[in-house]
């Protein structure tokens, strides 16, 4: 074993346990650009490195991420994981369409996951403006996980679809909750104007849940 693969090695496993023991972001990110600069292209610690310095940049530096991830996929193009950071960079970089290819090439790989068929739902529907082909995925989604954030997607778009009565049925268990997220508090005001506006005020079916007594706030 050479000098340079080792001191690859060595440095792998240091980020193992950085990993582990929740380092500063920086310090992890300075190892992790340090194992790029010492492994060789496609080999085992190189990809390693970065698809974790990519997960890792994701949020601050979306465009480097998206240059790691793409050096990445070079190598391992049948990893959906790979094709979901790359949907999610490009998103932040404001790359929609390109998102949603990368998105559609996740679930080819892993078909019916539902945080894939999740962002590329929402991508359709707020950033295409295309809400009937979201539904499609963001029903597969909610059918597997119907935890609030894919339900508040799930409704969204089946208010911008005009799917009115079953949007509110899907926001009434929610507003039922003792603590209501107040993205669900703004998404019920838009579903109850619309109904109002498109039936009137005398002919809507549904109200906001009669208040009832406070329970304990519990950590959502």
């Amino acid at each position: 074993m050479s000098d340079h693969t080792q001191e690859a090695r060595n440095l792998r496993r240091k980020i193992e346990r950085a990993l582990c023991s929740n380092e500063p972001t920086r310090s992890l990110e300075r190892l992790l650009e340090h194992l790029i600069r010492v492994s060789d292209r496609g080999t085992t610690d190189r990809l390693f490195a970065e698809r974790e310095l990519a997960e890792l940049i994701l949020e601050q530096k979306p465009w480097c991420a998206a240059m790691h991830i793409r050096s990445y996929l070079q190598h391992e193009p049948l990893e959906s994981a790979g094709w979901a950071l790359m949907g999610l960079s490009q998103s932040l970089l404001g790359n929609h369409r390109y998102a949603v290819s990368s998105f559609r090439k996740a679930l080819a790989i892993d078909p019916g996951n539902p945080y894939y068929e999740h962002n590329l739902g929402h991508l359709l529907d707020v950033a295409l403006r295309q809400p009937k082909l979201a539904l499609v995925h963001l029903r597969r989604a909610f059918r597997v996980d119907p935890q609030s954030p894919i339900a508040c997607s799930l409704i969204h778009a089946l208010w911008r679809s005009g799917n009115l009565q079953e949007a509110w049925i899907l926001l009434e268990p929610l507003l039922d909750k003792s603590h209501v997220d107040p993205e669900v508090r703004a998404l019920a005001h838009e579903v109850r104007r619309t109904i109002r506006k498109t039936r009137g005020k005398k002919a809507v079916p549904v109200e906001a849940p009669a208040p009832t007594k406070r329970k304990a706030r519990q950590k959502s």
